[in-house]
């Protein structure tokens, strides 16, 4: 439907919501009179034309309108002028987005808008401000964003969001102690507070986010929003919760033990992730030294022999005066070890090959696991690959998914 067709209805919200005067008020009546029965005719009237609204009363005596509503029609058309409104964006506009421009941004002594009677410019002419040059340097589409539906993806969630935001030039938002000085950079701040306020609206669909964004229904302070968010992800009791059971995992998870569905390069990437996200959630005091860390991913994948050798060839080299590992050089090594474990057995992209058959399998694959949860391998090959063929565990993967996985894997067993 054409902005044209909707003219009458967007006349009404101008009217109403906008404007918050009724519909048969001295208001409507006064450009009736004059033909203004759309949005499109109303953003064009000239200053004059403004000047001149009157209606006939019941004895058809002209009544001339006020200066105040008149002074309504003007500082709207500032207002679609100030932030270059798109005709079929005139819905958009909320009483409160309008009070604030009346309050905090026009000034009677400088319009924006320059409509006049001039046949020779009949269009309005607009002055470039600092906030119509952020509205228009970047295409910013809140569709972008990704959806936070349960506290769990938190993580995932926070790095796209600040990610997309900061390409939307609105990474202030996320910027708990940045504060716009007074002028252009606050005028700019307010725009990127609306944006983000919006896709916070939309995109945040948590009980506590829900929350959140409905405190903040009348200022649309969308830093706040986020802080607020933020505090609740890293110090709410079931943060606590989730946060000791990533611990309990990080630092007790065996490979060899684990039914991984995917590369042993994927599995330590996923594993040294987790150790981000945990520590993102704890004070630094709680975060792990580096050679706690070293420890931890030696003792997770000592139970593979080809895995462990870094460790040992590790040990060797400081016998020798060599000094020891960093973490950092061990996860380099520990990862080119992997690389070439998984290409041994066609796993470089992640699954094994479909193509092998049970009688291909070759004892030092089964010694490298727990033969205990592989017995039945020469009856049912998908033992080795998961039951699961279209499930296949990298990075994202969700601890608490594969603990799930695993009790199923040991409750089958019996």
């Amino acid at each position: 439907m054409s902005t044209r067709s909707q003219g009458p209805a967007f006349f009404k919200h101008i009217i109403e919501t906008v404007f918050g005067e009724p519909m048969d008020g001295e208001l409507v009546k006064g450009l009736n009179h004059f033909g203004i029965y759309t949005h499109l005719s109303l953003m064009t009237m000239s200053d004059a034309s403004i000047e001149r609204l009157e209606y006939p009363d019941a004895s058809n005596n002209k009544v001339q309108l006020h200066d105040g509503h008149k002074q309504l029609v003007r500082i709207f058309q500032d207002y679609v002028a100030h932030y270059d409104v798109e005709p079929s964006d005139i819905i958009n506009i909320t009483s409160d987005l309008f009070d604030y421009f009346r309050i905090k941004v026009y000034s009677p002594n400088t319009p924006i808008n320059c409509n006049t009677t001039s046949s020779s410019s009949p269009s309005p002419s607009y002055s470039k401000s600092p906030a119509y040059d952020f509205r228009k340097s970047v295409k910013r589409d809140k569709t972008q964003y990704t959806i936070l539906k349960t506290d769990k993806q938190w993580d995932a969630w926070k790095r796209s969001t600040v990610a997309t935001a900061r390409a939307h030039g609105c990474e202030d938002i996320f910027d708990d102690n940045y504060r716009p000085k007074a002028g252009d950079e606050t005028e700019i701040f307010v725009e990127k507070q609306k944006f983000m306020y919006s896709v916070f609206e939309e995109m945040l669909q948590t009980d506590m986010g829900k929350y959140f964004v409905r405190l903040h229904e009348a200022d649309f302070d969308a830093q706040a929003v986020f802080k607020k968010l933020s505090a609740y992800a890293k110090k709410s009791t079931q943060a606590s919760i989730d946060t000791a059971d990533l611990l309990s995992y990080i630092t007790s998870v065996k490979l060899h033990n684990l039914n991984w569905k995917g590369s042993t390069t994927s599995f330590i990437l996923h594993w040294c992730d987790k150790i981000r996200v945990y520590e993102d959630l704890v004070p630094t005091s709680d975060c792990f030294t580096d050679n706690i860390k070293l420890i931890m991913l030696q003792n997770t994948v000592a139970g593979i022999s080809e895995l462990n050798q870094v460790k040992v060839q590790s040990s060797h080299d400081i016998a020798h005066g060599k000094g020891h590992l960093t973490y950092e050089k061990y996860k380099t090594l520990l990862l080119s070890a992997a690389s070439t474990y998984d290409a041994k057995r066609g796993l470089t992209k992640g699954k094994l090959r479909r193509t092998i058959n049970q009688h291909d399998v070759s004892p030092d694959f089964i010694d490298d696991y727990n033969t205990s949860t592989l017995m039945s391998y020469d009856t049912n090959l998908h033992d080795i690959a998961g039951n699961d063929n279209d499930i296949t565990y990298d990075i994202d993967t969700d601890f608490s998914s594969l603990q799930i996985h695993q009790t199923d894997r040991n409750l089958q067993s019996f």
